[in-house]
């Protein structure tokens, strides 16, 4: 059965499409065939159970992988170039905060190693 999506936005009308069987089939192969190893438990012929890593699919279902797939490829790349207003206060207050932190290590470090510096001594050079 093919899969129908609906977009609608702000008072515009709705946009349909349609994603027919074997595009969803191809869909499907290609979540299948991406797979994280995950520890399971196997038993064998005789009996004996044992864990070993098994190959499973990273998403459970197609709209899972597309939701993925267009936050990792679209809207975090777009939060980056283009970051809203509580982004860009929140990353402002982090750099004041890390700068802060980077001055108070520096001025730690600089008053803990207060020892003078060895004295130089001259070269030693042969009689001739």
């Amino acid at each position: 059965m093919p899969i129908t999506v609906t977009w609608t936005e702000d008072g515009k009308p709705p946009v349909i499409f349609t994603i027919n069987d074997t595009a969803k089939a191809s869909l499907e192969s290609y979540r299948l065939s991406m797979t994280i190893p995950v520890i399971q438990t196997v038993v064998d012929t005789a009996g004996n159970s044992s864990t070993a890593y098994v190959p499973a699919p990273i998403d459970p279902d197609l709209i899972s992988m597309i939701m993925r797939t267009l936050t990792q490829c679209v809207i975090i790349p777009a939060f980056r170039a283009f970051p809203s207003l509580d982004i860009q206060t929140a990353a402002a207050a982090a750099k004041s905060a890390v700068d802060a932190l980077a001055a108070a290590e520096a001025a730690f470090i600089q008053g803990s190693l207060s020892v003078a510096p060895p004295p130089v001594t001259p070269p030693v050079t042969p009689a001739q």
